[in-house]
């Protein structure tokens, strides 16, 4: 193996003084291996139609005999359209009944998490997002954001429902609508922005504006605590 890696090394070198009595120049700066790299990638990429040949692509559906793709074949060469026509990929078997996490929908076996214990079917995991938390007798809604995972923000409005906690929006809800009575609770997630702080507040503010008064359990301060400028076009 010593003699393999050695013999390795040594082609290496020679390759290197091969080079350097052409362009008379043994190392290279970064930039110039970068600009290498980068002239490699650009003549390696392909694209779907001769650039040259063709001014555009489109794509139509699959037909049997690919008689759809020949028809507007002969009509972009009757009206002379230098146009690249491609039929979609039909979708595989595998792509049907693959799944890519099979273990998505089995909760994630935390004896604590409330979205699990209440089978709501998410991702408890998730992190970065806009949630929603909805009562299941009346309708309202609830509509917030947290930069953590959905399962320590739900865990902590149910703390804080069961520690009657005056700021808690269930606590809250249940006391003004349900007479201090337990109710149910639908969670989903609205918006993915995991990484983006500031797509996800923007996201929040948005659509805690699409719900009314009647609907919303967000209060005021959280209802307008981003004014987003509203443009008409007439």
């Amino acid at each position: 193996m010593r003699a393999i890696v050695i013999r390795k090394i040594l082609q290496k070198r020679d390759q290197k003084i091969r080079k350097y009595d052409e362009t008379n120049k043994m190392y290279r700066s970064r930039k110039e291996q970068y600009d290498e790299r980068r002239a490699i990638k650009n003549n390696k990429r392909t694209s779907l139609y001769n650039r040259g040949k063709y001014d555009g692509v489109i794509f139509v559906d699959v037909t049997e005999n690919s008689e759809m793709m020949r028809e507007v074949q002969r009509s972009c060469k009757r009206n002379k359209l230098k146009v690249k026509v491609v039929e979609k990929m039909r979708s595989t078997v595998r792509g049907e009944i693959q799944r890519s996490n099979p273990f998505k929908n089995r909760g994630c076996g935390r004896d604590n998490c409330i979205l699990c214990e209440l089978g709501m079917n998410l991702d408890c995991r998730t992190r970065g997002c806009v949630y929603e938390m909805k009562c299941a007798e009346c309708s309202r809604k609830y509509r917030g954001q947290t930069g953590r995972s959905i399962f320590e923000r739900i865990n902590e409005h149910f703390k804080d429902w069961r520690d009657a906690v005056e700021g808690s929006v269930l606590f809250q809800h249940s006391n003004k609508y349900h007479g201090h009575q337990n109710f149910n609770v639908e969670v989903s997630i609205l918006s993915r922005c995991f990484g983006e702080p500031t797509t996800r507040m923007i996201t929040e503010a948005v659509l805690i504006d699409q719900l009314s008064d009647e609907e919303t359990l967000n209060s005021k301060s959280e209802w307008t605590y981003v004014k987003l400028p509203r443009v008409s076009l007439t």
